[in-house]
């Protein structure tokens, strides 16, 4: 959910021991993948003011990212460049050759856009299974 203003509010949420194969799923998230988020909200107080915590149960894949920024390698020679300096490009030691700056490099992601769930056996008893349907992206149910 954003703040009303097109930018992304930040949310702490996790994910438990028992949710196995969902927690990788996780961990495959990278910054810039747009996601919808579903589970029970926490805010408790501590001496840092109120904490929230999303306790994840589901969450939907929107978009991907699907490049990352890399070192461009040298056109002439195949070496992969050096920085010159902060904001200076880059430069191949061995023959000269300079580039304005880093690259786009595809990624290879083991994700798909769409719906993903925690197993049967970590689910709360209020969670609606995957495989009932009513959502609006494939489903990729957890058995």
């Amino acid at each position: 959910e954003g703040d009303g203003d097109g930018t992304a509010a930040a949310l702490r949420a996790v994910a438990f021991a028992p949710t196995g194969r969902f927690r990788d799923r996780i961990r495959a998230l990278r910054p810039g993948d747009r996601v919808t988020l579903c589970g029970e909200h926490e805010v408790r107080a501590d001496a840092d003011g109120p904490a929230s915590t999303l306790k994840l149960e589901k969450f939907a894949v929107r978009d991907l990212v699907r490049t990352e920024p890399a070192v461009p390698t040298c056109p002439e020679c195949g070496r992969s460049m050096s920085s010159t300096g902060r904001d200076q490009g880059y430069r191949c030691r061995d023959c000269g050759t300079s580039a304005a700056g880093k690259v786009d490099r595809p990624v290879d992601r083991d994700l798909d856009p769409g719906w993903y769930e925690v197993p049967p056996s970590a689910r709360r008893h209020v969670a609606k299974p995957l495989v009932r349907g009513g959502f609006d992206a494939p489903t990729h149910p957890e058995r």
